[in-house]
């Protein structure tokens, strides 16, 4: 796999070829990528990488520990367990943001300092209000405003 990626990327890049795939090609990449971003998790094993300084700050872009690695393995799960489930829905505004709120959940979970953490939660939030408009009704638009 790519060296220091944070495996969160894998669905958030994948999100972005989504909607240009074909119903069944879309299938299989709606399983394939958290399983390719389990892979990259299990692949760096425990460390740092992505050190990067700007203006002075140093950015973390992934960070395992054993911890976060647990919390990783259950994101997954869900992840995969939440795409196989949604398989049925021919939503692809739905898939997207799924995977974007998935990849950017388990990019949180291995941020190795606090602007890369807001960045993808703030990813999370964004995603997660497209999820809810994506059922198009009047009743999903009131509380993505909410938010």
């Amino acid at each position: 796999m790519i060296e220091g990626l944070n495996p969160g990327i894998i669905l958030i890049l994948g999100a972005l070829i989504i909607p240009f795939t074909s119903n069944f090609i879309r299938s299989i990449l709606l399983l394939v990528l958290p399983v390719l971003s389990f892979a990259q998790m299990l692949n760096l094993g425990l460390g740092t990488w992505g050190e990067v300084d700007i203006m002075g700050m140093k950015i973390i872009l992934t960070h395992i520990d054993p911890l976060s690695r647990v919390f990783g393995l259950i994101f997954h799960v869900a992840a995969f367990a939440g795409l196989l489930y949604a398989l049925h829905v021919k939503d692809t505004m739905q898939h997207v943001a799924t995977l974007i709120y998935a990849g950017s959940a388990i990019g949180a979970i291995f941020a190795g300092d606090l602007i890369t953490l807001f960045v993808f939660w703030e990813i999370t939030a964004v995603s997660s209000v497209f999820l809810i408009w994506a059922s198009r009704t009047e009743k999903s638009s009131t509380p993505a405003f909410a938010i």
